[in-house]
């Protein structure tokens, strides 16, 4: 009795593998030859609550569907994963947000307009209020929350 099992359950493993059936569905083939269905598009989302930036949506499809169904599903499944459109950040954008992220702790905002300023003074901001919002808003933006990740130091 034990052999069987252990048969059965080998079985269903191997047919799991190649035929890239869930482990369930093998196992009730082999215990009754009923042929699982088999999805055409499969969707995994792997989702991170603390950095949304990290979310991702991955998609194994057979070759036989059609571009179009395989653009159909990803756009609900994204517009499900999304509050609202998302817009790609500007040249600027980027390098603010990056500027920000590893400057704002060391000085004051007006320090930092400043140095913003200096570096890019095709980008320059005349006002700190503007400046601290627009640079808030970018860092926002890439991180998902605004913050940077704790970095731990290392012990000495």
């Amino acid at each position: 009795m034990i052999h069987n099992i252990t048969w059965t359950c080998s079985l269903a493993e191997s047919l799991s593998e190649r035929f890239r059936w869930q482990q369930a569905q093998a196992t009730l083939f082999v215990l009754t030859g009923k042929k699982p269905l088999v999805d055409l598009i499969e969707i995994k989302r792997h989702t991170n609550p603390i950095r949304p930036s990290l979310n991702r949506i991955v998609i194994t499809v057979d070759p036989a569907i059609a571009p179009r169904e395989v653009m159909r599903v990803y756009a609900a499944v994204r517009s499900s994963m999304l509050p609202r459109r998302i817009r790609r950040l500007s040249e600027k954008h980027q390098r603010l947000a990056q500027f920000w992220g590893s400057k704002k702790s060391s000085a004051t905002t007006g320090k930092l307009m400043e140095k913003w300023n200096d570096l890019y003074p095709e980008w320059k901001n005349g006002q700190t209020f503007t400046f601290k919002r627009d640079a808030t808003t970018a860092l926002k933006r890439v991180t998902g929350n605004g913050e940077l990740p704790a970095i731990q130091n290392s012990p000495k």
